[in-house]
């Protein structure tokens, strides 16, 4: 796999999302898990999708790998529109989006050793045997796993941490453009999430590739992302670059997620507001503002008009007809916001002792 100048995002799109639809059948009814959702992501870029549990993240992801096809809408890698593949091209071009999944342990087959586990794409697409064991074992190398030592153990043999390298490694062989992480750290200890955030963050800057990092955690998100977009029962309410939405929240749902975030700190004064209500059933979404049921500024307007992404001219969009005022904005991050220097949280930590299991 060839490694790239360790730059910034280019302006270069891999990935170009428009109005992205996805509808289930739940018995008779519909349920539309992602709605109208649109955006971009450049080669070297980390695009953070956050929300909470149901709001159509994983969803999102999956259709744009067409695992199933969306209902409705585009996605074109490379300026090539996927959903309109037939199975065989859909097949050949899939191998450049690769998917790291939540639970390491159960993606990986047990009955496999780890070598052949990371080589199977390339005996599928024909990659020649000897070059297939060469660059399994530099793959593993590069997640910091010594194919001499774990190739021809099974998953079960090894940790949840290593598994997760593992599925890393197995992802990046392929030589991707896109690599799309479902909740890739939840099931993980707090200190071996911080070992994987790094090894995708050095991956991402070293091959160029353009990641989405789907989470519920906004201070992991945070910590990775170069652009968030928040995801409200299948909606984009807000996206804007990373340090710019976590610092200054303009949709009262982005700042309900930064006042959740919790601090170790028993000095800091704590924010006792909470979300009233529960999450309304994506079966049958509130008209209007699917967020005016539980948000404390919705006003008669909220139910009579869905609210559209706007630009707010500082490269954020948000969907709100009265955004967070900004001197709200800063007081809530003073109290919330989770350190950044948090070694555990950090991706660029280049400590030894957070890159070993």
């Amino acid at each position: 796999m060839s490694e790239v100048a360790a730059s910034p995002a280019s302006d270069r799109v891999v990935l170009d999302v428009r109005h992205l639809t996805q509808r289930f059948k739940v018995g008779r009814r519909s349920l539309e898990a992602v709605s109208d959702v649109s955006f971009q992501i450049r080669a070297g870029e980390t695009l953070g999708l956050v929300g909470e549990s149901g709001s159509g993240k994983s969803s999102t992801g999956r259709a744009l790998l067409q695992l199933p096809r969306p209902t409705a809408g585009s996605v074109e890698l490379e300026g090539r529109e996927l959903t309109s593949l037939s199975g065989a091209e859909l097949k050949q071009l899939r191998r450049r989006m690769q998917l790291i999944f939540q639970d390491p342990v159960s993606s990986l087959n047990p009955r496999r050793r780890i070598r052949d586990i990371v080589g199977e794409g390339l005996v599928i697409t024909g990659v020649r045997p000897d070059e297939i064991a060469e660059r399994v074992s530099a793959m593993l190398e590069l997640v910091g796993l010594d194919v001499s030592i774990i190739g021809n153990r099974r998953p079960h043999e090894i940790s949840g941490g290593q598994c997760q390298r593992v599925a890393i490694a197995r992802a990046l062989v392929m030589q991707p453009e896109v690599l799309i992480c479902d909740e890739p750290v939840a099931s993980l200890d707090v200190s071996i999430q911080g070992q994987v955030l790094n090894i995708l963050d050095d991956m991402r800057t070293r091959f160029g590739l353009a990641m989405l990092f789907i989470s519920h955690d906004l201070s992991v998100v945070h910590n990775i992302s170069d652009r968030i977009a928040v995801m409200y029962l299948g909606q984009i309410v807000e996206i804007g670059p990373g340090t710019t939405l976590t610092r200054n929240p303009a949709h009262h749902y982005t700042r309900a997620l930064l006042d959740s975030v919790p601090v170790a700190d028993p000095d800091r004064e704590v924010d006792d507001r909470l979300l009233e209500g529960e999450v309304p059933s994506p079966l049958d979404p509130p008209l209007g503002c699917r967020f005016r049921l539980r948000c404390e500024r919705a006003e008669a307007r909220c139910a009579d008009d869905q609210p559209e992404l706007r630009d707010l001219g500082d490269g954020r969009q948000v969907a709100c007809h009265f955004p967070v005022e900004a001197a709200v904005r800063s007081v809530t991050l003073s109290r919330r916001l989770p350190n950044g220097d948090d070694p555990q949280l950090d991706p660029h930590r280049t400590d030894p002792q957070l890159r070993r299991d």
